[in-house]
């Protein structure tokens, strides 16, 4: 088993990048994806990108500590 390198978020993946990225992590956690299944999956591996991306570029100062829990 290789190791995966993560999603170049900031940069933007091209639709063979991001297919790619989608069969390899598929194979390895054993999770086969039909092709009729597929479009709607990349689709959403590039949502989830834009959307990891934007929280990224949120700027922390190391003294920012993370809430301990959330209540509604």
């Amino acid at each position: 088993m290789s190791k995966m390198d993560p999603l170049p978020l900031d940069k933007g993946l091209s639709d063979e990048a991001l297919a790619a990225y989608a069969d390899l992590t598929a194979a390895l956690i054993g999770l086969p994806i039909p092709e009729d299944c597929r479009p709607g999956v990349l689709s959403n591996l590039r949502t989830l990108c834009e959307h990891a991306a934007l929280v990224m570029s949120f700027p922390l100062d190391p003294q920012d500590e993370a809430m301990p829990g959330f209540q509604a």
